[in-house]
């Protein structure tokens, strides 16, 4: 007779338990993952309601002014409103297809103050040309306070205000 060594017939069941053990730890872990990765979704989609919400508020009840329809009734160029919006004076909301929209209440606002400088701009060669100095001094003029530049981003100086520091200018075309 051979002798054959055979494992216990218990130590099979075992090895099969610690097998089935194994795998359920495993397929537990992968489904608390899942279930985290899902709470953390919801909570993303909870925050960006909740921002739309906001969004909604702010815009009021009605869609918005489109960036042409704002530009528009600031009297400046859309690039302009893009460059108001980077310097934090206008804030733009989304549409629900993610297209900026901005409060009426917003434009309205910035047109008051910027009502005044929707005239005539020129530029600081014009402006040169005017008070026969170099287009330099026109930028050190404006940086002592002497001019303004316009605040809607668009380069150059109010018409009104460079016709008054000529008026008030000296004699021989010196500011």
């Amino acid at each position: 007779m051979t002798t054959e060594t055979t494992s216990p017939p218990g130590a099979a069941h075992d090895i099969l338990l610690a097998q089935a053990q194994e795998a359920l730890a495993f397929e537990r872990a992968r489904a608390d993952r899942a279930e985290a990765a899902l709470e953390a979704e919801r909570e993303r989609a909870e925050a960006a309601r909740a921002e739309a919400a906001s969004l909604r508020a702010l815009l009021g009840p009605g869609p918005g002014m489109t960036p042409a329809a704002a530009a528009a009734a600031l009297g400046i160029t859309a690039a302009a409103l893009c460059r108001l919006e980077e310097q934090g004076r206008l804030m733009a909301g989304r549409s629900p297809g993610g297209h900026r929209r901005y409060a009426e209440a917003d434009v309205r606002a910035l047109q008051e103050e910027l009502g005044t400088w929707t005239g005539m701009l020129l530029t600081a060669g014009q402006v040169a040309v005017m008070f026969r100095v170099d287009p330099k001094t026109v930028g050190r003029w404006a940086s002592a306070g002497k001019l303004t530049r316009d605040p809607a981003g668009r380069r150059g100086y109010r018409e009104s205000e460079v016709l008054a520091l000529l008026r008030g200018a000296p004699e021989g075309g010196k500011a």
